[in-house]
């Protein structure tokens, strides 16, 4: 079963999906990880080979030292092969790279927002809503999640599929079977758990 979607649904799904995440974890915690986006987004995009080339020189460093066991004769002799190290990350596998840096410091950002920034819990848990300011600050985590979620498939969609049309083949047989009698039970099931582990991080708030 093939499933055609553009990019552009793609994006789309997951502002989404980010925004409900965001109106459960707080707005304190979204304002870091969009800082933590922006910046990092950034840093990719105007020192990106900078990047790369500092890693791939660290890399070096630390192989010839090792290769050298620390004694500067044989350092000496390793610095003579030089040319025949190959870099930790080649040229075709850069964007690969700066993808993992990305998605490793999006996922620290969340992490340690969670750990350290305070929230104020609520009587009966973060899915109750109240009315006036606690809702409006609800609210804002929703719109800054969106907003994460908006610039973080904006990075990644292009990098992943560089299509303007994306297919995404289904497998046939009993799964297809299975997804076609429970797509709704799938899908509950799946935003309840992103809903579960939102909780969880916002029952952990304190303040």
């Amino acid at each position: 079963m093939l499933v055609k979607l553009e990019p552009a649904q793609v994006i789309l799904g997951i502002a989404l999906l980010f925004g409900l995440i965001g109106f459960f974890r707080g707005a304190k915690r979204e304002f870091w990880v969009t800082a933590v986006i922006i910046l990092v987004q950034a840093l990719i995009r105007w020192q990106g080979k900078r990047l790369v080339k500092l890693t791939n020189n660290l890399y070096l460093m630390v192989r010839i030292a090792v290769e050298g066991r620390f004694d500067l004769e044989k350092i000496r002799e390793a610095l003579g092969r030089v040319g025949e190290i190959p870099p930790l990350i080649p040229e075709q596998r850069e964007t690969i790279f700066l993808i993992g840096v990305f998605l490793l410091a999006t996922l620290l950002a969340y992490v340690l927002g969670n750990r350290f920034i305070k929230v104020r819990p609520t009587a009966f848990g973060p899915l109750i809503i109240y009315p006036g300011w606690p809702f409006l600050i609800k609210l804002a985590g929703g719109v800054l999640g969106a907003i994460n979620g908006y610039l973080i498939a904006y990075f990644l969609v292009p990098q992943v599929f560089p299509e303007p049309e994306t297919t995404i083949v289904l497998p046939s047989g009993p799964m297809t079977e299975f997804l076609g009698k429970h797509l709704f039970n799938v899908v509950i099931g799946i935003i309840a758990i992103i809903i579960f582990l939102s909780l969880r991080g916002s029952s952990k708030g304190r303040g």
